[in-house]
């Protein structure tokens, strides 16, 4: 009998197994799962999938960073009567390479799955914008990481989006003089717009020192309106080259440009800026005068001190000379002037140079405004000055409130 029992018993565990089977596969594996599912709701896990095989739990699909991989293996194996080992953790994680960039200093974080996509993404980073120094050191390389190809991708891969935002800069030019050097910096589009404007301007026959060193470009920044190809290497050329220029600035859509120019210079000026397209806005900053010798930066030839120049200067600044309508000789009332600006001149020594200089009036030639300078310098001359210190030249026409009128001014040359 015992062994008929042994027998019944040894017959019916396989069916009790399979009765047992059912029951965890109809009730209580729902209920994992549903326990499973709820471990895994966080979003950060919404590429995760888990299989269930009884009490043991596989992971399959992709995470975002790598200790999302531990957390969700973590999140699962701490469900009661479940467990999940790392080798049954088959999660893959997205590569991701994020940059911070500090002046020429480029330093990068993230994960990839070779050191040779790193070497990649390096050369595409010195492609895009040469001359960076790149910090990796904050890239990890990991097993688990989706592998990505750098270089044969036929566009950019989405791994590299942020990086190249980080890497983008706005096309901008900065022209300032300082210190008797023009310094040119920025960045530009092309290469070939900043090829021409270095050979722009000394075909220009520009005599101050330029200093490109720190003029940028290549294909990291982005288009501008000021950037055109036509338009800036011509205006440069013009600018840079002219005595009273100052300084520009431009980004995107405006072009900001000022200096100190006699009528005939703002003009010149203002049809090199008229090249540029109608959408660029144009800020012009233009302070006009009669000569480049009334500019305040212009530098006096005279080889005198510089204390004793400014006060020659001074003096000189007093001795306006009028003259009546028509006339090309200085009136009587004008002699104690001259009697001063002569003494002026002869104290000053023979290294000063002197020129007098007069605009002619509306309804004038140049040829009569230089009768009116040319006489003051005879008076001069009579008064003792040497003839080599003077020198008579024409001014130009300045617009002004005040009514014109006929004069001869004496400015350091």
């Amino acid at each position: 009998m015992r062994f008929l029992y042994t027998i019944i018993l040894l017959l019916a565990l396989p069916v009790l197994a399979l009765l047992f089977r059912q029951e965890f596969l109809d009730r209580l594996q729902p209920k994992l799962a549903t326990q499973v599912a709820a471990a895994l709701s966080r979003p950060a896990f919404s590429g995760v999938k888990a299989e269930l095989n009884y009490v043991d739990v596989s992971l399959r699909g992709t995470v975002d960073q790598p200790s999302q991989r531990e957390e969700a293996r973590a999140a699962v194996d701490a469900v009661p009567g479940l467990r999940c080992r790392e080798e049954d953790n088959h999660l893959q994680i997205r590569p991701g390479i994020t940059g911070t960039l500090a002046g020429s200093r480029l330093t990068l974080t993230g994960w990839l799955h070779r050191t040779a996509e790193l070497a990649e993404i390096s050369s595409w980073i010195q492609e895009l914008r040469p001359g960076l120094e790149v910090e990796d050191s904050g890239v990890q390389v990991l097993p688990h990481v989706i592998p990505q190809s750098i270089s044969s991708a036929q566009e950019l891969p989405a791994l590299l989006t942020q990086l190249q935002g980080v890497l983008r800069a706005k096309a901008s030019l900065k022209v300032t003089r300082g210190n008797d050097t023009f310094r040119i910096s920025g960045d530009l589009p092309t290469m070939k717009l900043r090829q021409a404007i270095v050979l722009a301007v000394p075909l220009g026959g520009g005599t101050t020192p330029l200093d490109f060193s720190e003029l940028r470009a290549g294909p990291y920044v982005t288009a501008a309106a000021f950037a055109d190809e036509e338009a800036l290497p011509p205006l440069l050329s013009v600018f840079l080259t002219s005595p009273g220029a100052q300084s520009i600035e431009a980004r995107g859509q405006e072009l900001l440009i000022r200096g100190y120019a006699t009528p005939s210079m703002r003009d010149r000026w203002m049809t090199s800026l008229n090249r540029f397209p109608e959408r660029i806005t144009i800020i012009a900053g233009f302070q006009v005068f009669p000569s480049l010798y009334h500019f305040p930066s212009y530098k006096p030839q005279s080889r005198l001190a510089a204390d004793k120049v400014k006060g020659v200067q001074k003096s000189l600044s007093k001795a306006v000379i009028q003259f009546e309508n028509g006339a090309v000789t200085a009136a009587p009332t004008q002699a104690a002037m001259l009697d001063d600006a002569a003494a002026t001149i002869r104290d000053a020594g023979a290294e000063v140079r002197v020129i007098a200089g007069a605009a002619p009036l509306a309804n004038e030639t140049a040829d009569a405004a230089r009768s009116r300078a040319e006489s003051i310098v005879s008076e001069l001359v009579s008064r003792g000055v040497p003839a080599a210190c003077l020198e008579a030249g024409v001014f130009e026409p300045v617009s002004s409130a005040e009514e014109p009128v006929a004069r001869v001014e004496l400015l350091v040359k």
